[in-house]
């Protein structure tokens, strides 16, 4: 009996700490190259992600939501990062407005 409640125990608690790590990591898209990391991703509504400017050169993020409407970041010196939440269901098409080739969707479900 103590042998199954341990094993449970130690169960829910890897659980929990897988959960709670993954949460906590979020979704980090690099820019480098005037390309953005990943052509695409899938988040949660409401989870942010984070873009990083790992470029020699200054970016700007635009998004358009499913709903068509346009929301564009602030500019983004290299080295700099920028956290955009997606608090709306579907795909999101995101872009650099310097670099209009930069370009990438994220779903969120």
């Amino acid at each position: 009996m103590k042998t199954n409640t341990l094993v449970a125990l130690a169960t829910l608690s890897l659980i929990a700490t897988g959960f709670g790590a993954q949460a906590l990591a979020g979704t980090t898209i690099s820019q480098k190259g005037k390309q953005f990391s990943q052509d695409a991703v899938t988040v949660k509504t409401g989870d942010k992600v984070t873009f990083v400017n790992d470029d020699t050169v200054a970016h700007n993020i635009t998004v358009k939501d499913p709903t068509g409407g346009n929301h564009t970041g602030d500019l983004q010196k290299p080295g700099t990062q920028a956290d955009l939440g997606f608090d709306k269901p579907g795909t999101h098409e995101v872009r650099c407005a310097i670099h209009p080739k930069m370009k990438m969707t994220v779903t969120a479900q």
